[in-house]
């Protein structure tokens, strides 16, 4: 298991590895062009590594050797984030259609047409590995089933800015993070909001370990990173 938090951003071409261990830092170039900005790294299995890029391609690398590329897909388009789940890809580009992809074959196998503007991040449902959501600068979170996937069957709409940021966690609850403000976190079972979180200021990011959520801060009042628990929604 590999003890790194991988930071997405890379503006020339290039990845950078954190040790949890001892501190230390790698940074590993994925390509000549050292204009390409790397939108997206992340872990697959601990295995391998997907990378989205603004020189419109997806691409999977071998975790042990970032010289070996397993999977190449040129788009029309910049992509800002993907999803993966077995051989499925879900590619967020900069136009309104999603593409799904089958990393066996190079060629899109479906696309979602619900979004009016820029994609920009897609999840997986890990209780439904056919399900997906996406959010997009149309200020809204699309939730899909891929078995049916001509319209979304559930959506979640933004109170002031774009969802920058989607995951969900061990709860059965989707959270949609604006760059600004407001955090929901929705509950799926019913379709309900579950909960509104103000924070006064800049969501970085969001990251959900066991039974807790952490959260990169900026605001007139406090920065930093701050701890939620999570309560099982069961008790209520």
């Amino acid at each position: 298991m590999y003890l790194y938090i991988n930071k997405r951003a890379g503006l020339n071409s290039n990845i950078l590895f954190f040790s949890l261990k001892n501190g230390q830092t790698s940074e590993y170039k994925l390509g000549q062009n050292n204009e390409c900005i790397i939108n997206q790294a992340d872990f697959i299995n601990n295995q391998e590594i997907l990378v989205s890029d603004n020189d419109n391609q997806i691409r999977i690398f071998d975790a042990e050797n970032l010289n070996k590329e397993k999977y190449l897909r040129n788009c029309s388009h910049c992509v800002n984030h993907c999803a993966i789940s077995n051989h499925v890809i879900i590619a967020c580009l900069d136009q309104p259609l999603i593409l799904g992809f089958d990393r066996r074959d190079s060629r899109p196998f479906l696309t979602l047409k619900g979004h009016v503007c820029n994609n920009f991040v897609a999840q997986f449902d890990p209780m439904d590995s056919m399900k997906v959501a996406t959010s997009g600068e149309d200020k809204k979170c699309l939730i899909w089933d891929l078995r049916k996937h001509q319209v979304p069957f559930d959506q979640v709409e933004a109170i002031s800015k774009p969802f920058y940021n989607i995951l969900y966690n061990n709860q059965g609850q989707l959270i949609c993070i604006e760059s600004d403000d407001f955090v929901q976190i929705f509950n799926l079972e019913n379709s309900k909001l579950y909960q509104v979180i103000d924070f006064f200021g800049k969501c970085g990011g969001c990251a959900i370990y066991k039974d807790k959520m952490y959260f990169n801060l900026q605001s007139h009042r406090k920065t930093g990173l701050f701890e939620y628990n999570l309560i099982n929604n069961i008790k209520f």
